[in-house]
């Protein structure tokens, strides 16, 4: 409970620090709401594909839009909608796609930015219960924060990403997840000016209503990303369950990315 007060705290510490930027930091155009400059989108998606220890030809690709409004130089409001398509060999009875978990982020100046590459930054986002899977646990969504630590050493560029995450629950339950984080790290070794070769290691852990808290797992993630353009990308990866490996296996997946403006 007292994690999920101090969550709550630095949730609302973010948005102050994002609205006083707001009358703070110089618009980044003095041209209106819809001037062209101060909206972005892209696409991108994951694709999850066959696990290596047996291949039932049934595959998914979580598909996502983003939609940018800069309302300054460090101040931006984003809204991503997101829909799960199957793929491959998939029943009759089985709807091809389905709505996934839409998100709204919030992206406050960063903390910190020095010289030698160092920067640290933050995200808000609101999960909205949107999808079948949300809607069968009963809550409100989630709100998470996403700290981020980048730095580039050579050709090398670090990365550590902390996530924080409340759940909204809509009734008090024993069992029912109340809070969980997750730590994300990764090196990535760029080969060439377009092609980087990564590694990243996930551990987390969930936290329950009157039972106690879990450790979920280490996932790690090696792969390679690929610059096409300067819009558009491709990765591959592979997903391993470092610990856990009985409850899981293998699994081989790929992401594209594409800046529509």
């Amino acid at each position: 409970m007292h994690l999920k007060i101090l969550m709550i705290l630095f949730l609302m510490a973010n948005i102050a620090r994002g609205a006083e930027s707001i009358s703070s930091e110089p618009a980044i155009s003095k041209k209106g709401f819809f001037s062209a400059e101060k909206w972005g989108a892209n696409y991108f998606n994951y694709m999850n594909g066959p696990t290596l220890s047996e291949n039932s030809g049934e595959y998914s690709i979580n598909h996502y839009l983003n939609l940018k409004h800069k309302f300054s130089k460090d101040f931006s409001l984003s809204a991503v909608l997101r829909s799960d398509q199957k793929v491959g060999k998939v029943a009759n009875d089985t709807e091809q796609f389905s709505q996934g978990v839409s998100y709204f982020v919030v992206g406050p100046p960063e903390f910190y930015n020095n010289k030698k590459g160092l920067k640290v930054y933050s995200q808000l986002r609101y999960y909205a219960p949107l999808s079948e899977s949300s809607k069968r646990k009963d809550i409100s969504g989630k709100i998470s924060s996403r700290i981020y630590a980048i730095s580039s050493l050579g050709n090398f560029d670090l990365t550590y990403l902390f996530i924080p995450t409340v759940t909204l629950n809509r009734k008090s339950e024993d069992g029912q997840e109340e809070f969980s984080h997750g730590h994300w790290f990764q090196v990535s070794f760029k080969a060439t000016e377009k092609l980087a070769i990564d590694l990243a290691a996930y551990p987390s852990w969930s936290y329950y209503k009157n039972e106690s808290s879990e450790f979920n797992d280490i996932l790690v993630y090696p792969g390679i990303s690929y610059s096409i353009t300067n819009k558009l990308s491709l990765s591959a990866y592979l997903e391993i369950v470092a610990l856990k490996s009985e409850s899981k296996t293998t699994l081989l997946g790929s992401s594209l990315s594409y800046v529509i403006f």
